[in-house]
């Protein structure tokens, strides 16, 4: 069975902006999102530049590829794979309780490794394989396309509240342990 087209659509446009809006910012900050990957321990140093490069510009690709509906399911699937090598690479960090920054967040604060992590690359991973579906037969309208635009940003807004009390709850932990 295939979902309405307005969720597959919302999904993608989802995302797109996610995809988009991060890889700008890894590509906008190289020199943090590279101190970020080193930190993780996960590619030897004399590789984690060209990561960097290919991780971000590997986002952009993804987030603008998912605008194009010719490509939109394949890059759906791409983004499933980059949000699963990311759940890995949170997960392996936390069985090694290496709490170091998670590079994820869009704004500047620094945001530990945590359980809440792993839901929610686990949540994009599902947006992400619900964005890969096939389009049903209904065609979208201009008013299904203002139904869509409406969720995306709504979701948008709330995944920013969401990124904000992950941080908020980082920072209330970084206090209570200096105390």
């Amino acid at each position: 069975m295939t979902p309405d087209p307005l969720i597959i659509h919302t999904a993608r446009g989802c995302l797109a902006l996610l995809f988009i809006a991060t890889g700008l910012h890894k590509s906008v900050h190289p020199g943090r999102f590279r101190l970020v990957l080193g930190a993780q321990r996960i590619l030897p140093e004399q590789c984690i530049r060209a990561g960097a490069s290919v991780l971000s510009l590997a986002e952009l690709c993804v987030g603008v590829s998912l605008l194009w509906p010719a490509a939109a399911r394949s890059a759906a699937l791409a983004a499933a794979v980059l949000l699963g090598l990311y759940f890995w690479v949170l997960s392996l960090n936390l069985a090694r309780d290496h709490r170091t920054e998670c590079g994820c967040s869009l704004s500047r604060r620094k945001v530990p490794v945590s359980g809440a992590h792993l839901i929610r690359n686990a949540c994009l991973i599902l947006v992400a394989l619900v964005a890969a579906m096939a389009d049903s037969a209904r065609q979208l309208h201009w008013a299904d396309l203002i139904q869509v635009l409406a969720a995306v940003l709504s979701l948008a807004l709330l995944y920013v509240s969401a990124e904000t009390l992950l941080e908020q709850g980082a920072s209330a932990l970084r206090l209570e342990r200096q105390q």
